[in-house]
């Protein structure tokens, strides 16, 4: 997804960043990012714990830019995405990603046939309910889900 234009808070986490990096000057390259992203998920998820959805938004968007293959930072990015209507097609497409990244979990899967279906998709969202039911085996919940998009 297109990130949002920088908040007031864009300074913050280039700020939090470099005190990552500082952090961890022992490691690798690579393992400095790695270990910056997991603080942003980390910070993003506790924030998104307790309904502050702008800095849980900018710790995982921060998170997804810095690892851009981990799919909980993406599933997570999906459901703060999913408090506010405007944002819906932003939602999906950040539960699709987590979702092409880790296509076996029952969890994305039945949150992106969610956001689909919100979205109007009940073709997709039926897609996505039918695979959350094969890789997480029996759901009452996604069977109701897709037991309503046929009506």
């Amino acid at each position: 997804p297109t990130p949002p234009p920088p908040t007031p808070t864009h300074h913050v986490c280039r700020r939090q960043r470099q005190m990552c990096i500082r952090d961890s000057s022992k490691a690798a390259p690579q393992d400095v990012t790695t270990q910056a992203a997991r603080v942003y998920l980390r910070r993003g998820v506790e924030a998104f714990k307790k309904k502050r959805y702008q800095e849980a938004a900018t710790n995982l968007e921060q998170a997804t830019q810095e690892d851009a293959r981990d799919p909980q930072a993406w599933f997570y990015l999906a459901q703060v995405y999913a408090q506010r209507t405007s944002l819906l097609s932003r939602a999906l497409g950040a539960a699709a990603k987590a979702c092409e990244l880790d296509p076996a979990n029952p969890e994305y899967l039945k949150k992106a046939g969610e956001l689909a279906a919100l979205g109007g998709m009940s073709t997709r969202a039926a897609k996505y309910y039918r695979d959350a039911l094969t890789f997480g085996g029996e759901d009452a919940e996604v069977r109701a889900a897709l037991k309503a998009l046929k009506k």
